[in-house]
């Protein structure tokens, strides 16, 4: 004889008698991938060489986030990042269209030519998916622009888009799982790391953006936390680090954040 069973989501179900109630994580499932349109996130960025306040990118200075969708251009300085290259020739990326729609695709190289992708009004993961030598990735600087402005980079050797922004999709909600933060000083410099948030509109005022509360010391060392008692942010929320220069040289900041992403 089978049992009916039904499923527990973080403590939350209504039970008929004699059920059998089965636990479950929805978190865990999602990062393994049991649960249809949910998922977690890891999104990670690295600044070299804090010495004002900037957003954690590799390219340096404050993150410009564009007010209408555009052209996404990706280049490499290396002619063997090319679809018949020896260095990268494809990458993976996800991006959210005009609609703010999420749309995950892979395009060809073409080494110091342009290749584009139309209507694009945010970019959340761009990595390398193939590569023409064994255990290869991109030889050159792979510079990326939407709309005519810097969106980030993937460094030659490293494979990835290293910048800490996150933009949630259409029809989705993001929750923020845990952050850590990591600094190395080039001169017993010092960095202030703050939380950003803009949520609850269409990507059409990025400057309206405050602090969510979170603003951490750290000298040249890490900081950990679990926060999944944080609420939930919108649909076309921006989600990213700054950081900001306090004292002594250059510091080096890195973040790494996890997100949990559901359907509404």
């Amino acid at each position: 004889m089978s049992v009916a069973r039904k499923v527990q989501i973080d403590g939350g179900v209504t039970v008929d008698p004699g059920e059998e109630i089965v636990a479950r994580d929805s978190i865990v499932e999602a990062a393994a991938g049991k649960l249809v349109d949910e998922r977690t996130v890891s999104v990670t960025g690295r600044n070299d060489a804090v010495s004002a306040r900037e957003a954690i990118w590799t390219n340096g200075g404050l993150f410009t986030f564009n007010s209408a969708a555009g052209d996404l251009v990706f280049v490499s300085s290396s002619a063997n990042d090319d679809i018949a290259g020896t260095g990268a020739r494809t990458l993976y990326i996800e991006y959210l269209d005009s609609n703010g729609d999420e749309v995950v695709t892979n395009v060809a190289m073409a080494g110091l030519s342009n290749v584009t992708i139309a209507n694009v009004w945010r970019l959340n993961v761009a990595r390398v998916s193939s590569a023409g030598t064994y255990h290869g990735t991109n030889d050159g600087v792979i510079s990326i622009t939407l709309a005519g402005t810097t969106r980030g980079q993937i460094l030659a050797g490293e494979g990835k888009l290293q910048s800490a922004v996150f933009s949630v999709p259409n029809n989705r909600n993001a929750h923020l799982l845990g952050y850590k933060v990591s600094t190395q000083d080039g001169a017993l410099g010092s960095a202030n790391v703050v939380l950003y948030i803009h949520g609850g509109t269409p990507f059409d005022s990025p400057n309206m953006a405050s602090a969510e509360g979170f603003r951490l010391w750290v000298n040249n060392g890490q900081f950990d936390t679990l926060t999944r008692n944080l609420p939930e942010w919108p649909e076309k929320s921006d989600i990213w680090f700054e950081t900001e220069w306090l004292s002594g040289g250059t510091a080096q900041v890195s973040v790494a954040m996890n997100l949990y992403v559901r359907p509404i």
